[in-house]
């Protein structure tokens, strides 16, 4: 599973720049990070995803703990 960094028109995560030229995410691509970050093919290696690459979406709401 990755989670979607950045879309096209944000600035290019740190952690991405050296593996890309851009500044900016380009239209219809995506920069992904892998939850697993020491084992994960993503694109702190690959670079941008492009949008056909995307297959799935998962959206998990996040609820506040009690206390916090």
């Amino acid at each position: 599973m990755k989670r979607v960094a950045a879309l096209h028109g944000d600035p290019v995560p740190e952690r991405v720049r050296r593996v890309v030229a851009d500044d900016v995410v380009p239209a219809g691509r995506f920069v992904l990070i892998g939850d697993n970050t020491e084992a994960s093919f993503d694109s702190r290696e690959h670079g941008f995803f492009h949008a056909d690459d995307l297959h799935a979406v998962t959206v998990k709401k996040l609820e506040t703990q009690h206390g916090r």
